[in-house]
């Protein structure tokens, strides 16, 4: 269901929450991941983003984030808005009768979460949900 891609891109977000020791998954290690998902990325510049301004603007953010301690060994746990992002993209390809969810179905569905760093930090960069 989750193109291999995305997989990767969902497994270098949890990496890198558990790097920088944050107790939550959230849509900001998301987009860290989708940056470099071939897909995703692709979209993205298409739109006219700078990926290394994005990667960079979305340091500072995740850098603002409060740690866990370092001897703890808990994986870090998604947040509401992430299990809905990634809810609302495989339901829609689902009813639109693809088989595969990729970064790009992410990307949009991250758009419903306007209240997100995530969005921000894309519509900063000139990138939209249309």
């Amino acid at each position: 269901m989750l193109s291999d891609e995305l997989r990767v891109a969902l497994g270098m977000a949890v990496e890198h929450a558990r790097e920088r020791r944050h107790e939550f998954l959230t849509l900001e290690h998301l987009l860290f991941g989708l940056l470099h998902d071939p897909v995703a990325s692709d979209i993205l510049e298409a739109c006219g983003a700078e990926l290394e301004s994005l990667e960079k603007d979305l340091g500072e953010v995740l850098d603002g984030y409060e740690t866990i301690d370092p001897g703890s060994d808990l994986d870090p746990v998604q947040t509401m808005g992430f299990r809905r992002v990634m809810q609302r993209a495989i339901l829609h390809v689902q009813s639109s009768g693809k088989g595969t969810v990729d970064g790009g179905n992410i990307l949009v569905a991250m758009f419903s979460e306007a209240e997100s760093d995530s969005v921000y930090l894309l519509e900063h960069a000139g990138v939209t949900r249309l």
